[in-house]
């Protein structure tokens, strides 16, 4: 037969390479340590900007009170350049960001001199620097910012559930995990309500994945309801019981790694990172 026949046959049936970039572009760490360096206003850190919570300095006019507001691409309903504050005012944003470490302990503890500390030193004699002076700082900014990125999940575990296709794949052991779910980037631990196992994964646990033919894989557990919290677990596994599979009531999730579940992969490490402990990595 015509070589080139054959050849135009077998254009569209074997698989594309991979290239560097593609695989870049699904690796959650990758993007995360690809974000810009910015320094912490605290510690001094220079550090990839996806570790640090950014805040802008926002005020209704220039004659009204500003507010610090917290930035950052995981925050998505925080895109637009409006936000509101404690007091339910609609403010405008305005100035340059600042960074300070995400985490939990730090933002709760911005408050008094500490706080004096998150006005960059750019700003110095510029037409905001006034406005970052007078700025207001949520008394409850730190669980301000988890509940938004926590409601950021929510929805985007709801929407892959709508959508199957396989991107959520439910099991019910960590044995039947490590075997079959070879293309997860992740397993998200529901607790197992049915056996009462209070068993929960330890901060940063991974799992090795035992293929029959591949090289074995660490793929990182998330413990769900200790990163959404009980609330908005139990409202998930309300959303979506009536469905056929009943998905989240079962104990072990597998979240495969796709283009699509990136964004989704790297808000619950953001979590991860932003409410851990670091118990047995500081003793």
């Amino acid at each position: 037969m015509d070589p080139a026949f054959i050849a135009a046959q077998k254009k569209h049936s074997q698989p594309k390479a991979l290239g560097s970039t593609s695989r870049l572009r699904r690796n959650p760490y990758a993007q995360a340590l690809a974000t810009p360096i910015r320094i912490c206003q605290i510690t001094r850190m220079p550090l990839p900007s996806f570790f640090l919570q950014g805040f802008k300095v926002a005020a209704e006019s220039e004659n009204e009170q500003p507010y610090f507001v917290p930035q950052g691409t995981l925050l998505k309903t925080l895109h637009s350049k409006r936000f509101i504050s404690q007091k339910g005012l609609h403010l405008g944003m305005f100035g340059s960001n600042t960074y300070i470490l995400a985490r939990s302990s730090m933002l709760s503890g911005m408050h008094g001199t500490v706080l004096s500390r998150l006005i960059p030193t750019r700003i110095g004699q510029s037409k905001h620097a006034q406005s970052y002076r007078k700025a207001l700082y949520r008394s409850d900014m730190d669980r301000h910012v988890l509940y938004m990125v926590r409601r950021s999940v929510y929805y985007w575990l709801l929407n892959l559930h709508g959508i199957g296709k396989g991107y959520i794949s439910p099991y019910d052991d960590f044995e039947k995990a490590k075997r079959y779910g070879l293309k997860s980037g992740l397993f998200l631990w529901t607790k197992d309500h049915d056996r009462n196992s209070d068993v929960s994964p330890p901060e940063f646990a991974t799992i090795l994945t035992e293929p029959k033919q591949s090289r074995p894989r660490k793929i990182p557990v998330h413990n769900l309801e200790f990163l959404l919290g009980e609330t908005m677990m139990s409202k998930l596994r309300e959303a979506t019981k009536d469905t056929h599979k009943d998905t989240f009531a079962r104990p072990i999730l597998g979240i495969k790694n796709r283009n699509m579940t990136v964004g989704l992969e790297l808000r619950l490490w953001w979590l991860q990172c932003y409410l851990a402990k670091h118990n047995k990595i500081l003793k």
